[in-house]
């Protein structure tokens, strides 16, 4: 099977399993901007960022532009690591998307991955956060690296 077929499967499947996965959204937890560290090959982009409290820990969805025209949409669940959820800080993060940095091709690319997340409070109501995570295609085997910050949403 090719490459193709089997993106396509995978997001059928998860499409179908979605609304069957425990966990629900409780609320805005953040809203902020969110940078690409460029040394793994992605260009240097500054993104929005929204991220969204869930009974598993967080979703974050993430809209990055280039200063070329680059466009990368991520969205991502962080999995607590710590049994609850609530007061976690430190989080496994599964990541899918899109991302279309070659303008010869028509259509964007698939991606998707894995990593770590750690969410921090340093000063009231501001949230900062480190991200590690290794995305196919577009930042596999280096890590794409990324730093956020927010304003908390009470």
């Amino acid at each position: 099977m090719n490459r193709r077929g089997v993106l396509a499967l995978v997001l059928v499947g998860l499409t179908l399993l979605g609304p069957s996965l425990p966990g629900h959204a409780e609320g805005i937890r953040s809203v902020g901007l969110r940078l690409i560290v460029p040394f793994t090959g992605i260009p240097l982009s500054v993104g929005a960022e929204v991220v969204v409290n869930a009974t598993f820990g967080a979703a974050a969805f993430s809209l990055f532009l280039s200063p070329a025209g680059g466009t990368l949409l991520l969205g991502s669940a962080d999995v607590a690591l710590t049994a609850n959820p609530a007061e976690a800080s430190a989080f496994l993060r599964i990541t899918t998307g899109l991302s279309y940095f070659d303008p010869s091709r028509r259509l964007p690319t698939v991606l998707f991955g894995f990593g770590t997340s750690v969410l921090l409070s340093a000063a009231e109501p501001f949230l900062f956060g480190f991200t590690g995570e290794l995305i196919y295609p577009v930042a596999f085997p280096v890590p794409m690296l990324t730093v956020s910050g927010g304003w908390a949403i009470p």
